[in-house]
Parts: C-alpha cells; sequence; structure tokens
C-alpha cells in the first residue's frame, strides 16, 4: 500500500466514514496452515554454509525482548551448530514497548554478558523480529551506521552485488562497496518504499540504517533473525570475528538532531530548502541534502511525526555537530517565517 493510500485509509478511520455492520458481516479469520513450518523451511534453504558455521564453533548471546523471534530462531540455530545464550526468551504478549533508557541500558547489559562469556557476539532482536542490535566479542555496543558499514563490507566481500540503504546512510559505504566489486542505491528512508523497492528489484540487500535489514532472495521484508544467521554465515566463511569487521571499518561522523515543526508548516519549509543553490549539485532521493567537500546535510520530514530530521556527516564529530546544529536553527527560522 502507497502513501496515498494509506492517508486514504486514514482519513476514512479518523473521520468514522464507513458503513457500519453487524458483527458477523464483518468477515472471517483464516489460519494460515504450517506457516512456521514453512518459513523454517524457506529459511533453512537459504543458508548455504551450514558446514563453515558448525565448524566456526559461535557462542552467542541473544536478547529476544520477549517477542516472538524466541520461536523460531533458537531450533534454526541449534540445527547449525551455533551455542545460544538465551535473555528474555519467554513470549509474552505483556510486554509493552521499551523507553530510549531502558533500551540503552539493556544493550549494556547484553555488552557485559557478552564480554564476560567471551561469545562471538551478542545481539537485541526486537519483539517483532524484525530490527536487530549488535554488541562485537569485545563487549562494545556497535553503532547503528557503523555496523551497516561493516556488514555491507563483509556482504560486499563474499556476494558482489547492489546494497540499498537509505539517504542518510553514511558516504563511506559507496567507497567500501565498490572496492569489492558491488554498487550501492540511495533509496527513500520509509519502511515501506524499502520494502517496496526489495520486492521491485531484488537487491542483494536493503537496510533501513536503524537495525533493520531486508534480503529480498529470502522475501522482501524485514528480518531480524535472518540478519543473525547471515551474520554468522559471512564471519565464518571469512574465518573472521566481529571485532576485527568492525576495527577495518572507518566509524562514521555523524550527528542527528529532531527539529519539530507544525504539519501545515512542512511543506513550505521543504520547498525554501530546495530553492538553495546547494540543492541543485545533488541528487535529491528523499527530503532535502546539501553535499560540500565530502560533508552533506540531509534535512528529511517525517512520515509519521510533526517534525524534521536533522541528519550530518562530516570529518569529525564536532564538525558534524555543527552541521546539524547550523540547520536545525535554518529550519527554525524558516518555520517561523512568513
Amino acid at each position: 500500500m502507497g502513501k496515498g493510500q494509506e492517508r486514504k485509509v486514514e482519513n476514512v478511520f479518523f473521520r468514522e466514514d464507513f458503513r457500519r455492520v453487524t458483527y458477523d458481516d464483518v468477515g472471517r479469520i483464516f489460519d494460515v496452515p504450517r506457516i512456521g513450518e514453512a518459513y523454517t523451511e524457506a529459511f533453512q534453504s537459504e543458508v548455504v554454509h551450514t558446514r563453515e558455521i558448525a565448524d566456526g564453533t559461535f557462542k552467542i548471546v541473544v536478547n529476544y525482548s520477549h517477542g516472538t523471534g524466541a520461536q523460531f530462531l533458537p531450533q534454526l540455530l541449534a540445527g547449525l551448530g551455533v551455542e545460544v545464550v538465551a535473555i528474555n526468551a519467554v513470549v509474552s504478549e505483556n510486554v509493552g514497548s521499551r523507553s530510549l533508557e531502558q533500551f540503552q541500558q539493556e544493550m549494556r547489559e547484553l555488552a557485559a554478558i557478552t564480554s564476560t562469556l567471551r561469545a562471538s557476539f551478542g545481539v537485541t532482536i526486537d519483539a517483532g523480529g524484525e530490527k536487530v542490535f549488535f554488541v562485537d566479542d569485545r563487549g562494545r555496543i556497535a553503532e547503528d551506521r557503523h555496523f551497516l558499514a561493516a556488514f555491507c563490507a563483509l556482504l560486499a566481500r563474499t556476494s558482489p552485488g547492489v546494497i540499498a540503504v537509505p539517504v542518510f546512510a553514511p558516504a563511506s559505504i559507496e567507497r567500501i562497496v565498490q572496492e569489492r566489486g558491488g554498487r550501492v542505491l540511495r533509496v527513500r528512508a520509509s519502511a515501506e518504499a524499502q520494502m517496496r523497492f526489495a520486492a521491485r528489484e531484488h537487491p542483494l540487500l536493503v537496510a533501513d540504517g536503524l537495525g533493520g535489514f531486508i534480503f529480498p532472495r529470502f522475501h522482501p521484508s524485514f528480518d531480524g533473525l535472518f540478519a543473525v544467521v547471515r551474520l554468522l554465515e559471512l564471519l565464518a566463511v571469512q574465518r573472521t570475528d566481529l571485532a576485527r569487521v568492525i576495527d577495518e571499518t572507518p566509524l562514521p561522523r555523524m550527528a542527528r538532531l529532531k527539529v519539530a515543526c507544525p504539519w501545515e508548516e512542512k511543506g513550505r519549509v521543504m520547498r525554501l530548502l530546495a530553492q538553495d543553490p546547494a540543492t541543485e549539485h545533488t541528487k535529491q532521493v528523499d527530503g532535502v541534502k546539501h553535499v560540500s567537500d565530502g560533508e552533506w546535510v540531509l534535512v528529511l520530514p517525517s512520515a509519521d511525526l510533526p517534525l524534521f530530521d536533522v541528519w550530518a556527516e562530516a570529518r569529525d564529530e564536532g564538525r558534524a555537530w555543527a552541521l546539524a546544529h547550523q540547520y536545525a536553527e535554518r529550519v527554525g527560522s524558516l518555520r517561523g517565517s512568513e
């Protein structure tokens, strides 16, 4: 469903502009038989280097976040000979979403456990099984964009091909992938656009830069469980460890700010930013992006909230934050201008 259709459905729902019917006219719910077995069979058929994974004698720590991943991943990993230390593995419908502080605390705990047990890596899988957040074998929490660049390096080294990343992904990814014979395409930041691209173009990988990975050959949706096993496979084939790969991958110097903006002002702010001469020098995929001397700033409107995300990347972190604040102030002034 595209954004236009989404808005139509939302408008109808919030206006309650729909016909009321009795409960027995609403429709029926059908259970799809063997859905778990079908997923497992398709999953296993996509893992080619099973022997290499078994020979790697991996031990990993997995925080399942009380989600559905705990129903499938343990059996899949056991079949590959991977030792698993499970955390929060009891599936519960009563566990709500975590705050940022709770998530960060869980990642710190995961890092401590991974380091203490000398595990190959640690991973937190969100409750929906779609996103993954990693800790390396030295107990260091991998920043999302840094891990994305490292994962792209691993993947391109083994299977050169097309990798799709969002407009705010680090600029170093192009160089990393191209040096290994692959190609990078920039896509819109919305999950809907990324899944549509995956289904239409079938690249090697589509990543959202926020912990989400799509492997279109398997299926065109985000799948954290498959991302975990794919990482194991890549590490096994290349006989390396996650800490080494991350150390070999340049750390992106990036900054991100959120700037509130009323819905009715967002279009005008985007138009005024687009009129800047710097806009003409960069191919615009999503939002407004300005690139200059190896640095860039992206002003990206949120599709769901009355705000802008301001992303920046520069030669050092201080410069990145300076650029982000500069454009955040600019968005604020455009928002308030007549």
